[in-house]
């Protein structure tokens, strides 16, 4: 396998998983890569749809973390 297969496959994973969280009822946050931190102000009331997630999700390597409560 090539760096670019493992990179494609990693990307494709990252945003099957955020569907499946998202199909679970659970509010998926994009995280550079790397990274714990979302990077952005207001992340806590981030609510992405199915519709949103190739915006957020857009083909390069990231985490996700997931916001199972309510914002404080």
């Amino acid at each position: 396998m090539t760096h670019d297969e493992s990179v494609n496959q990693e990307v494709s994973a990252a945003r099957q998983a955020a569907n499946r969280y998202l199909e679970r009822g659970w509010s998926v946050i994009p995280v550079p890569h790397r990274s714990k931190n979302p990077g952005f102000k207001r992340w806590e009331q981030m609510r992405l749809t199915t519709e949103m997630l190739d915006q957020h999700f857009p083909g390069r390597p990231q985490n996700i973390s997931v916001l199972l409560g309510e914002p404080s």
